[in-house]
This record gives C-alpha cells, sequence and structure tokens, in this order.
C-alpha cells in the first residue's frame, strides 16, 4: 500500500472503528459514482478489507439525467470495481422532469441503493462524504437557520444502514490518492453549476471563508461534530418527557407551556418527528406548531406536510389525516377551506 493511501485508510479507519461502522462479516455495499470521492472511498475500503474482515460490492446508479455523461458515469464506476475485483451492481433511474430535481435523484438514488443492498446481500452501504461535504452541510443549513440538530450534518451512520467511513477525510487527500493510482475520474457539471446552492457555497463562499480562517473546513466539520452530541442530549431529554407525557400520537399541552421556549421546540420537534420521519420541520413550522399549542388564537388546525395537519383539541395536539374531516367535526374541530393557509 502506498503512503497516500495507507495515511488516508487510517484515518477512514479511525472513523469506522469510532462509530463502529463495519463488523466483521459484514457485507458492504461501497456507492460510487464515478467522481473522485466514491472513487477514493473504494480504494480505502479495499485497502481496509482484510483488516476489518468484510465483503465488498461495487454499485452505481444511473440517472438518467444526463445522457453520455451519465454513460460515461457508469462506465468509470464499473472500472473501479473492476481494478480492484471487486463485484459491480448498477440501477437504472428514469426520473420525471419538474420539481428540485437534486433532492428527487438523492431520494431516487439512496432507494435504489438499499434495492441493489438488499439484492447482493449487503448489510451496510457506504457512500463518499467527505470532510468538505460536511463543512459545506453545515455551511447551507446555516444559511438556512438550522437548529443544533440541522447544523450536526451529515450523520456518520444511518439508522437504515448508509455509513460514510471517509467523512474525516480531505477532498484533496482523496484526490491525491485518485491522481497516484492513475485512476479516471468523472467531474459532474451539477458541481458547478451556480444555479444549486451547494455549489455556491463550495466555490464562493468556502474559498472567501478560507482567505480569512485557512482551516475553515475543519473547523466547520469540528462545529458539525459537537453539534452532533448537543442534539443527541436533546433527543434523549425529548425522548424521556415524551415517554410521560404522550399517549396514542397525542401531546398534552400543559406539557409545553410551562417549558423555556427553546425546550418546547426541541419536545415539539421531536414529537413531530416520531409520526412523520419524512416532514421537513422547518423553523418556520415549528413555530407555528408551537402557537397553535400554547396560543389562545382561534386556529385550531394547522397543515404541515401534504395529507398530514395538527389538530388541538381542548387541552391535546393529535396529528391527524388532513383529508378525515368527518372525524375532526366530530371533535369539535372545523375542516379548513381548500386552498387555505395556516392560521
Amino acid at each position: 500500500m502506498r503512503h497516500k493511501l495507507a495515511s488516508l485508510a487510517g484515518v477512514a479507519g479511525r472513523t469506522i472503528r469510532r462509530h463502529r461502522m463495519i463488523a466483521a462479516g459484514d457485507r458492504v455495499l461501497i456507492a460510487v459514482s464515478g467522481g473522485p470521492d466514491s472513487t477514493g472511498l473504494a480504494l480505502v475500503l479495499d485497502a481496509l478489507r482484510s483488516r476489518l474482515r468484510c465483503a465488498l460490492v461495487v454499485a452505481h446508479v444511473h440517472h438518467g439525467l444526463r445522457g453520455s455523461d451519465a454513460d460515461g458515469d457508469e462506465v468509470a464506476a464499473s472500472t473501479v470495481a473492476s481494478r480492484l475485483g471487486l463485484p459491480f451492481v448498477r440501477s437504472r433511474l428514469s426520473l420525471p422532469s419538474g420539481g428540485n430535481v437534486e433532492a428527487r435523484a438523492r431520494t431516487a438514488r439512496y432507494a435504489a441503493l438499499h434495492d441493489l443492498a438488499v439484492g447482493a446481500g449487503c448489510n451496510r452501504i457506504a457512500t463518499g462524504h467527505t470532510r468538505d461535504d460536511q463543512a459545506e452541510t453545515f455551511l447551507l443549513r446555516l444559511l438556512r437557520g438550522a437548529g443544533a440538530e440541522g447544523l450536526s450534518g451529515i450523520q456518520p451512520v444511518r439508522a437504515d444502514g448508509v455509513i460514510r467511513p471517509i467523512l474525516e477525510c480531505q477532498r484533496a487527500d482523496i484526490a491525491a490518492v485518485i491522481a497516484e493510482y492513475g485512476f479516471e475520474v468523472r467531474v459532474d457539471a451539477m458541481n458547478t453549476d451556480p444555479r444549486f446552492l451547494r455549489s455556491r457555497v463550495r466555490h464562493e463562499l468556502l474559498p472567501l471563508m478560507e482567505r480569512l480562517s485557512p482551516d475553515i473546513v475543519s473547523l466547520c466539520a469540528r462545529s458539525a461534530d459537537s453539534l452532533r452530541g448537543a442534539a443527541a442530549a436533546q433527543e434523549a431529554w425529548a425522548s424521556r418527557r415524551l415517554g410521560g407525557s404522550a399517549g396514542g400520537g397525542a401531546l398534552e399541552r400543559t406539557a409545553l407551556a410551562d417549558l423555556d421556549p427553546d425546550l418546547r421546540g426541541v419536545l415539539l420537534r421531536s414529537w413531530l418527528r416520531r409520526a412523520l420521519p419524512e416532514a421537513r420541520l422547518t423553523a418556520r413550522l415549528l413555530a407555528a406548531v408551537e402557537r397553535l399549542a400554547v396560543g389562545d388564537g382561534p386556529g385550531r388546525t394547522l397543515h404541515i406536510t401534504p395529507g398530514w395537519r395538527v389538530e388541538r383539541v381542548g387541552e391535546w395536539l393529535r396529528i391527524a389525516p388532513a383529508a378525515v374531516e368527518c372525524r375532526l367535526r366530530e371533535t369539535g374541530v372545523a375542516a379548513p377551506r381548500r386552498g387555505s393557509r395556516t392560521r
């Protein structure tokens, strides 16, 4: 193993051990896009394979969005697998036009990777997120006004088996290893497209900040790491409180009224996430739910996500399907007019 790869593998190995990402006997699906970071991930995990005593499979998801460029990405990913002597699996998607293409592609990609993992008998999915990605995510969420949970950034290990072994590796170090081993990698034009906020953070904001603080990437990533601990402590506190105050999906309003406003937001976020894990819980939405919970205004219902609402009935908050108007009438809660906004 050459020196640069050995150094990178050392950093990744410590991350894997610290977060217990891979156990002996695991089968790991490596998501390889054909770009430098995911190619570096494959190299690093291959270098660690015997030490970790795991099996590896390279996977590629073709989004069907970039024509011949996407075909070239798939060829590059299959070449990585071939050079490393690893099995290769692929999936092809057909995404409809319109909407947030970046978000839709990400959602579809993870769904496809999970399907590929099942087919390949893998119980872990490794993605090539780096320390630079962590810093960019921290800044993106800071720009959107996120709290501790949002600012904690990219999670090293997700509940669904997705792991990020090179999350503490610098992008420049990965590029150096790729060059040393002579791998040809692909560059997605979306990564430099100024229409995407992440691209502007990467190519405009971070370079500006580096002139003021050369170590800004590590500083942002360390802040995200610290806030991850704070977010975990908040969630543990909320879980204890909800264990005594929530029943049948309902939340007692008096459990909120006596809390400090900051803790009230933590409790509401945890309560909503349990019922609607896919909902986007913005600061504005949480503030609206809090007003519904502790305010004296006339509002009794609040739309929180397509198909779901929070309803205030007496001293309780409940989450209910928005379409079930008859049940709302039975509880004395007025059904909203079509097209009505949050009150």
